[in-house]
């Protein structure tokens, strides 16, 4: 957030000065003043198309690189009142339309279906995931390990995780 507010000032810095110059121009060569005026309003229509769509291409720049199936992973994984083991052929995969599918019904999760979204706004990035209708909640997502915790998982713990490893 704070490279946003810093790039956010040198624009209208910049702004300031082209403007300021355009002045300085007026008098003496009109067209000059004009044409600076011009590329003026350019840089400003640029820098806020760019600050408007710096969420959505930060987050989707890497979108390949988290695309694929990862198979739970039973060492790291937990989850009270149920053996772990049991559940050794589960998948998740992991698709380009911000989507994801579990490879079958668990009693870990509410819907064998989900969505996610990967965010960066320059300084931190992470990643929303919803199974099913649940909201949305952030969860340590990387491209080789998806991690389930608490508000994504049916009992709702935050004690009991399910980890997915890139196959």
């Amino acid at each position: 957030m704070f490279g946003l507010v810093l790039l956010l000032l040198f624009d209208i810095f910049i702004l300031i000065i082209f403007v300021v110059i355009g002045r300085l121009f007026y008098k003496t060569k009109p067209k000059t003043a004009y044409f600076i005026w011009c590329f003026t309003l350019y840089l400003l229509i640029r820098s806020i198309h760019y600050g408007n769509n710096r969420t959505e291409i930060g987050g989707d720049q890497y979108l390949d690189k988290f695309i694929g199936t990862f198979k739970i992973d039973i060492s790291n994984s937990k989850y009270e009142s149920l053996n772990i083991k049991d559940y050794n052929s589960l998948y998740l995969i992991v698709k380009k339309d911000h989507s994801f599918e579990f490879s079958k019904e668990t009693p870990f999760f509410n819907s064998k279906t989900g969505h996610w979204q990967h965010m960066d706004d320059g300084d931190i990035s992470w990643t929303e995931v919803s199974v099913g209708e649940m909201k949305a909640s952030n969860e340590e997502v990387d491209y080789n390990k998806w991690s389930f915790t608490g508000d994504n998982l049916k009992d709702g713990k935050s004690n009991n995780v399910i980890i997915f490893k890139r196959q």
